[in-house]
């Protein structure tokens, strides 16, 4: 920019230009630290425990972000701009559980960005999330939970026998009561049998641990359309595009996947069938609960997570405000769903 004739423009002087450089390096710092505090947010939340952001102005911000200032219920009740920042933005976030609460605006975080794999975070059940904040408490009093300790903890407890809420009775799923429940899944024969032999594979194959396979069959045959056997994301199945390839423009298809939990079809599981067209799915829960479920449109998960918060509140465990909150879902949307006996 040039000065007008008999005036200095403050802009051009090398004053100016590191002030700018300490706002940009200031501000992609403070930006480093709200996306870590977002990753470990949504660790608690996944994780089962109350998760709330709270986003404080300086006083002297502008009306965008005097806007957005309060205290939200995270992910939810939260706005989507909740993490974001314009240039020389001064606001600070930070995110409050049961366990206390951390700034996001931490330069300790910001000199070590090679060290931080936010990106990846490992989801723990409830009961690890609170042994992971108990040790951490424990051993230091309070701070970010890293994601390599999450990790860590998840490895110890995926070996065989450790994690005990996720065990699978392979005397049962060889028996024949867990077989005779295939027996009726369909009205087609080699599904059924298909059905019982990817359920047993799968269950003993994650057995203890807190992954999940996943089958595509041919409605008509039976035929195992495409795998996933070697997932490492906790409790999800991601559609690659190899696997999104394999199944494109099929239209007959069921499913079966494993729910190391032992919970009932989730609203992600309804709109997966729906979005894909699925004929039908099934659920093969570790603790030998068989679930079926099938959608012809997609559901809010806003409402279905409502409905939950609502019956929790009221005292139910979480299997059965699950199971309460899809027979209310189910009321005024056109999903299907049934254990298989």
């Amino acid at each position: 920019m040039r000065a007008a004739a008999g005036s200095t423009s403050t802009r051009d002087t090398p004053a100016h230009g590191i002030e700018v450089l300490e706002r940009t390096s200031e501000n992609i710092t403070a930006a480093f630290s709200d996306d870590y505090m977002k990753a470990n947010a949504d660790f608690r939340n996944r994780a089962g425990l109350d998760t709330y952001i709270e986003r404080r102005d300086d006083g002297k911000c502008c009306e965008w972000c005097s806007k957005l200032a309060g205290r939200y219920r995270y992910p939810d009740g939260a706005p989507r701009d909740v993490f974001r920042r314009h240039d020389n933005c001064g606001c600070t976030v930070e995110y409050v559980c049961s366990k206390g609460r951390q700034n996001v605006w931490s330069k300790r975080w910001a000199s070590e960005p090679k060290k931080i794999e936010y990106s990846k975070l490992t989801v723990l059940t409830p009961k690890e999330a609170e042994e992971l904040e108990k040790r951490l408490t424990n051993e230091r009093k309070s701070g970010i939970i890293k994601p390599e300790e999450v990790r860590q903890l998840a490895l110890e407890n995926q070996r065989y026998g450790r994690n005990k809420d996720t065990l699978v009775n392979k005397t049962y799923i060889d028996g024949g009561e867990y077989k005779r429940k295939f027996d009726n899944a369909t009205d087609n024969p080699n599904v059924n049998k298909a059905l019982y032999d990817c359920a047993k594979r799968a269950l003993k194959h994650r057995s203890g641990t807190a992954l999940e396979d996943m089958y595509w069959l041919d409605a008509e045959t039976g035929k195992i359309v495409f795998a996933v056997t070697d997932s490492t994301d906790d409790r999800a199945i991601i559609y690659t595009d190899k696997l999104r390839k394999a199944i494109k423009g099929r239209e007959s298809m069921i499913t079966i996947h494993t729910h190391p939990s032992s919970m009932p079809p989730s609203i992600d599981d309804f709109n997966s069938s729906y979005k894909n067209g699925y004929k039908e799915g099934f659920i093969a829960c570790h603790n030998g609960k068989v679930f079926r479920y099938s959608s012809e449109q997609e559901v809010s998960k806003t409402l279905y997570n409502l409905y939950i918060n609502e019956f929790m509140d009221n005292g139910l465990n979480e299997y059965d405000a699950q199971l309460k909150a899809l027979y209310k879902i189910k009321e005024n949307h056109a999903i299907s769903f049934s254990e298989v006996i």
